[in-house]
This record gives C-alpha cells, structure tokens and sequence, in this order.
C-alpha cells in the first residue's frame, strides 16, 4: 500500500533534481529555495525508508535505490500525465526529443536504447542525427538538440559544454576474419603499410589520436589510405578487402562479437577514450528527453570497458 504522506510533489521534486544533476540547479528550475527542495527530498526518503542521493560525494550522485526509483517513478509520471489528457478529452501530445549520436556509440547500445525508450512512451517523437563532433557540439549550442552521445571534444569544441563520462573505449586495429596479417607476427604499427589503411576524416577525435600514435611509431605518410566518416562503407569495404581499419571499439564490437571481424592483438593504442553525454548545463529537459538520458545511463553494462561513476567535466 502506498503511504499517505506520500505526494505527487515529492515525485515531481526529485525528477527534477535527477534533471538538473543537483539540487541548487533544480531549486532554480522549479522557482523555490534549496533548502525547500533539500527538505522535500529527505521527506521523501523518510518516507520511502532509503536513501535516494549520495551525499558523501561532492559531485551529484543517486544510489543504487535512487537509480530504481528514478527509472520506475519517470515511466509512470509520463503515463500519469498521458491519462490525464486522454480523460479530459485531449489527444495525447508526447514530448519531443532530439539528440545527436556518434557512431562508437551508435552503433553498440544505442538501438536497444531507442526500442526501450520507445515502448515506453510511445507518443515521444524522436530525432536522432548524426554528424562530426564538431557539428553535433555546433547544433547542442544552437539548441536545435538536447544532448550528444559519443566521445568526448577536444578544447575549444567543448567551450560552454557539460560532459559526462558513462565508460571509456580503446581504438583496436580491426580486420577481416581471414585476413592475411593473422597469419603472420606482426612486429609493430609499420607493419601495416603493406596494406591499405581506413581511417576516420581529418578533424575528428578517433582520428586525431590515431595520427598520435601513428607519428610517435615513425609513421607521418600512409601512401594506401582510405579517410571516411561513413561507418557502413568501411564495414563492407573491409569484409571485401585486405585493408586494415583503425576505429573505436564500439563502432565495431557488433562484428567483432559475430566473429566476422577480429583485432591484430599484437598492435594496441595506449589511450582509451572517454564516451559519454554532452549537453548545455542550462538547458532545461523535458521529461522524455530525461528519461532517455536516464536510459543511456542504464545501457552500459559492467564490465563492458570500463564504465565509471558518472562525472561532470565542464
């Protein structure tokens, strides 16, 4: 049974602090003082038994409750709100959500994402572009999209930007499953000149680190190179080819957990690269565009690379 002194604005107070990632910000949002929306909180899990927020960390954190309650009260907040429209006459209007998703996390979690999200809340209308770092992080900026999922920008990109970092990935030298280097020691990244070589295009995150370690092993000219930011012609060229591709872990690991393409483990990166969420610290959410994000949150399963606690780099 449901305790009486529980309230729909103790639902609607701690959806908001889960929005807004804190209290002072969700305080803002909702027009009234932090220590009212402090109060309102530990109410709430007085009432509930548990404790909802992390308090022992300075960066904003919800426990292993919080997270279950966030998860089940934002679907049936929705609902609630639907039933509402659908008894007093009115068509259901679903939120509108568009966001932007790079392809290392494109292609791995995110359409297990979507058809969660989506029957969920069915009436959600959702936009999803893809593009370069720097195009997706010029759109957040503009507004024309909530938020971006994929690796992080570099400098300048990520100027008036909030990250938050899910998991961290490697850059892996993937080839067909029958290529000829599998059969062959390879001694180091020189190796591979006597193939052609895909790459990301100039500009991009991926490509930039590649070109790092490439140039610290002697390596500043590939004469058979291929550059594209077209992730399903790289798959079917490299199922056709002797080319070697040097791509995020993510981008590949549905091939790469099918056996049709495998790693040259004798040549590593000595980075990992951060993934995660960008979005404009001001923007203010709407309830599907937060579920979602909720969602992505909850998609990366431990011990997938090496999912982190969620931390804010502005």
């Amino acid at each position: 049974m449901i305790d009486k002194r529980l309230k729909m604005r103790h639902l609607r107070c701690f959806q908001e602090v889960v929005r807004q990632r804190g209290i002072v910000r969700a305080a803002e949002a909702l027009s009234t003082s932090q220590p009212a929306v402090s109060r309102t909180i530990s109410d709430l899990e007085a009432v509930l038994g548990v404790k909802l927020l992390d308090r022992r960390r300075k960066a904003f954190e919800l426990t292993p409750e919080g997270r279950d309650f966030n998860r089940l009260i934002s679907s049936g907040l929705l609902r609630i709100e639907e039933a509402v429209e659908t008894a007093s006459g009115e068509r259901p209007r679903g939120d509108s959500v568009a966001c932007g998703v790079l392809p290392t996390y494109e292609a791995q979690y995110f359409p297990q994402v979507v058809a969660r999200f989506k029957a969920e809340v069915p009436n959600t209308t959702l936009t999803v572009l893809r593009g370069t770092n720097l195009e997706l992080m010029d759109k957040l900026r503009a507004g024309a999209i909530d938020f971006v999922v994929g690796r992080m920008a570099h400098g300048e990109a990520m100027r008036g930007l909030s990250f938050e970092h899910l998991y961290s990935e490697p850059i892996l030298c993937v080839v067909r499953k029958d290529h000829p280097l599998r059969r062959k020691p390879i001694g180091d990244f020189r190796s591979l000149l006597g193939f052609g070589i895909m790459l990301n295009l100039q500009g991009t995150i991926p490509r930039h680190e590649v070109d790092r370690i490439l140039l610290a092993n002697g390596i500043s000219d590939i004469p058979d190179l291929i550059e594209t930011d077209s992730a399903d012609f790289a798959r079917d060229f490299l199922r056709a080819t002797d080319y070697v591709w040097l791509i995020p872990q993510g981008v590949v690991q549905r091939e790469l957990s099918g056996g049709e393409f495998v790693t040259l483990e004798g040549l590593r990166f000595d980075t990992l690269g951060p993934v995660g969420l960008t979005v404009l610290p001001d923007r203010q959410m709407n309830a599907a565009a937060s579920r979602l994000i909720e969602m992505i949150r909850d998609a990366v399963p431990l011990p997938a690379y090496q999912k982190s606690n969620a931390r804010t780099i502005k």
